[in-house]
């Protein structure tokens, strides 16, 4: 099976690079080695790539509404002995179909009948087509995001240039208060690739059991998609159309921290929730905007994503909706330079802007050494 494959993607890759122009590699390259590796795992990213673009290309036909309107016309009209000479039969156009209101007829009961029927023929067929638009986007973004993780893993093998040293550690105090026996908020703290730290933060719809089953499942697999290498903007995309094809819009809310230790800086993703806050000199920003939640929807909506320093001692702050927002710049404000820890426990002591829900809350600072948690 190995050998099908193997040949199999090989015969497409002399295809694609024949078809981008693209010069024909060694066959030296094909025998071992960190050398021939790179060039297959490239080759397979493009054969990703031309995977996903082809889906872009080839489009479902448009719904043949003039088919409808035919049979309409045959069923309502074909045994009307008035069909020879009837002006509003020759008037009813496609237009009709996608209309409301009623069709005017001198025999208007079965015109009716048969309008109301095509008119839901056509709802039907137009939620089908929504459908399948999902689905395909969904698998046409499942190719981008293996393209880029097999680039990702030919960066990753030797070319001889040394890793980027790790200059900073991490200092995260994460607290949670649970409405329920359960919690549905959920988080985790990770190392990842060297010189990446992941912190995130899942909030489940409501409280109880199935809120924490959902942030349980979202954390679990983001955090599967991370280790293995997916950049975060993708494992994020894969959650969303996760959900999209489960129809459970609004399932979870995601907050997801990205810290580079090498550099100081932080890529925070967040798709749905409560914004977030990053105290920089005595000052406390709003960062994020309200949005909807994942799952909405595969080719509309992204996530929102920043880059920030935490190298000049600025720290993040991640909540859940269960915290009061409007609370976070004062409580931080008593006690700036308090431990993480501390200060997450004092942002939940504020009333709730959601007293029905669970609060959860990050805080994250940088510091020079190696990483770890509090």
């Amino acid at each position: 099976m190995m050998v099908m494959v193997g040949s199999w993607l090989r015969r497409m890759t002399a295809r694609l690079r024949k078809r981008l122009g693209l010069p024909r590699i060694p066959g030296k390259l094909r025998q071992g080695g960190t050398g021939g590796a790179q060039v297959r795992l490239e080759l397979a990213a493009e054969v990703m790539r031309e995977f996903a673009l082809e889906l872009r290309r080839t489009r479902p036909p448009e719904i043949d509404r003039e088919a409808l309107l035919q049979g309409l016309r045959a069923r309502a009209c074909g045994s009307c002995v008035l069909r020879t000479s009837c002006l509003e039969r020759k008037r009813l156009g496609v237009q009709a179909l996608e209309d409301g209101a009623a069709y005017p007829c001198r025999k208007p009961g079965r015109l009716g009948r048969e309008l109301r029927e095509a008119r839901r023929s056509l709802r039907r067929m137009e939620a089908e087509r929504r459908r399948e638009s999902e689905c395909r986007g969904a698998l046409e973004e499942q190719y981008l995001f293996l393209e880029e993780y097999l680039r990702r893993l030919a960066d990753r093998l030797p070319r001889g240039a040394p890793a980027r040293a790790v200059r900073y550690g991490v200092r995260a105090g994460i607290r949670t208060r649970r409405k329920t026996s359960v919690s549905g908020d959920r988080w985790a703290a990770f190392p990842g690739d060297p010189g990446r730290y992941y912190i995130l933060l899942c909030d489940g719809m409501g409280v109880g059991p199935g809120a924490r089953e959902d942030s349980r499942r979202a954390i679990g697999l983001l955090r599967q998609l991370l280790l293995a290498g997916y950049p975060p903007r993708y494992a994020m995309r894969g959650i969303n159309s996760l959900l999209a094809l489960e129809n459970r819009a609004g399932a979870v809310t995601v907050d997801l921290a990205e810290l580079r230790l090498d550099s100081g800086f932080a890529m925070v993703y967040k798709w749905g929730g409560a914004p977030g806050y990053l105290v920089r000199r005595g000052r406390t920003e709003k960062i994020g905007t309200a949005m909807p939640p994942p799952g909405l929807s595969v080719t509309e909506g992204r996530e929102w994503s920043a880059r920030l320093s935490l190298r000049g001692g600025e720290t993040l702050i991640l909540v859940s909706d269960g915290v009061d927002g409007e609370a976070v710049p004062r409580r931080v404000g008593l006690a700036p330079d308090a431990p993480p820890g501390e200060l997450a426990e004092r942002l939940l002591e504020t009333a709730s802007g959601r007293p029905e829900d669970d609060a959860t809350a990050a805080v994250i600072r940088l510091y020079a050494g190696s990483p770890e948690s509090s």
